[in-house]
């Protein structure tokens, strides 16, 4: 199994078929060949109006390992308590060797869905991350749990 991968400007190359899947009840953007990289990769977008109601769009070649010490994982949208996330999460990704990263958790919605009042709360951010290990960079905001 092979599949095209879009490198910009109508430039292609053939990489093997992985066990790449789309999380349920993403939105599938399909490939569009007419514009540059990376607006032409196809691609999926989250539920809940978050893309494009605060980024006008989101890319993603990987996705983050969130747990926290109560047990708990966040898994693409499912809803955790307050009790659950109110310690720092230990935070796992996929780094290209020798590049920077910055974490940023944010509430889109703060404090509810329908009442969005404390939108785009900052939890935590942390800046000048060498490849993936969080502790290396900068703390930029502490963390802080999710109120009731």
């Amino acid at each position: 199994c092979a599949f095209n991968v879009c490198k910009g400007d109508n430039e292609w190359t053939q990489g093997a078929c992985g066990a790449v899947g789309v999380p349920h009840r993403w939105e599938i953007i399909p490939v569009d060949t007419t514009k540059p990289f990376p607006q032409c990769c196809g691609h999926a977008v989250p539920p809940h109006g978050i893309v494009p109601d605060l980024l006008d769009e989101l890319y993603w070649s990987a996705l983050l390992d969130i747990s926290y010490d109560s047990g708990v994982k966040a898994d693409l949208g499912n809803e955790l308590t307050p009790t659950q996330v109110k310690n720092q999460p230990e935070v796992n990704y996929t780094a290209e060797p020798g590049e920077w990263y910055l974490l940023a958790m944010v509430d889109p919605d703060a404090p509810s869905r329908t009442e969005p009042k404390f939108r785009s709360f900052k939890h935590w951010m942390v800046g000048n991350i060498q490849g993936s290990d969080v502790s290396s960079g900068d703390v930029l905001a502490e963390y802080v749990g999710s109120g009731p």
